[in-house]
């Protein structure tokens, strides 16, 4: 008898080890002592009303409201196997990009939850996976998914303000692929760079002929000024009308606060409705 509860003890064990790499695996105690890199899981997680589980966060991290309390022990993902094993973290959330991170943290016997990029589209997943590692009923965790705007069912009419968003440099944009672009579609403007599979630059010729009615671009890369006074815009009706506006990075952030973000472009997009 007791070396069979030895081998289903020994089995589970094995079971549990086997899924840390692609975090499929939940282990049998809920965590406590959580370290995100993540800032849409940090995000998340202060959202469920967790919060007093994340031992750790990176440098990033800190741009998540109400994480200011939350410990910083790397940036951008780096950090010393000494200071993980001295904040005592029994679980982690990683992007999936960050494979370096993930097999530090498998030698050291620490399960890792692995997330692909957030999406608007996918945010209900992300949720209701990260609840599941942390022993969240589901019911909590779909109240907080239903609370993000939604993605139109229909295409945006071609009367749909056109809208360029600039990001972090002249004349780089938002792709179809992006996060932002769903926050735009969500708020019911029409990116002009939709046929980008991905974000990156975008000409001016492409820029002129566009003819965006609205710019957006993130605060502290730029000024509505810099952008106005720039060779060519002067014939953009966004630069005309003065539509120019800055947004808050968090805004920009994938997972951080969609709601508060598609409401803050829909005042600049149909400010009459406000």
């Amino acid at each position: 008898m007791n070396k069979l509860l030895f081998f289903i003890f020994f089995l589970g064990a094995l079971l549990t080890r086997a899924g840390n790499n692609d975090g499929n695996a939940i282990s049998s105690a809920p965590p406590r002592r959580i370290l995100s890199t993540a800032a849409a899981a940090t995000a998340i997680i202060l959202d469920l009303n967790a919060g007093e589980r994340l031992a750790a966060i990176d440098e990033y991290g800190k741009i998540v409201p109400g994480a200011d309390r939350i410990p910083v022990i790397g940036y951008a993902g780096r950090f010393s196997r000494e200071v993980v094993l001295a904040a005592r973290i029994d679980f982690a959330i990683l992007w999936d990009y960050q494979t370096e991170c993930a097999a530090m943290l498998e030698k050291l016997d620490i399960p890792v939850l692995r997330l692909p990029a957030v999406r608007l589209s996918t945010y209900r997943e992300t949720v209701r996976r990260i609840a599941a590692h942390l022993r969240i009923p589901a019911p909590r965790a779909d109240a907080l998914a239903e609370r993000q705007p939604k993605l139109p069912h229909r295409p945006l009419p071609a009367t749909a303000p056109a809208v360029y968003f600039e990001l972090y440099a002249p004349e780089k944009t938002v792709g179809k692929n992006s996060y932002i672009h769903e926050l735009l579609t969500a708020a019911g403007a029409r990116n002009i760079a939709a046929a980008m599979p991905v974000s990156g630059k975008f000409s001016r010729e492409q820029l002129l002929l566009a003819a965006p009615e609205i710019i957006f671009f993130v605060e502290g890369f730029g000024s509505a000024e810099e952008i106005a006074a720039r060779p060519g815009y002067e014939a953009i009706p966004a630069v005309r009308n003065r539509r120019i506006y800055a947004v808050p990075r968090n805004y920009t952030v994938a997972g951080l606060d969609a709601a508060g973000a598609v409401r803050y472009l829909k005042r600049h997009i149909f400010p009459e409705a406000f």
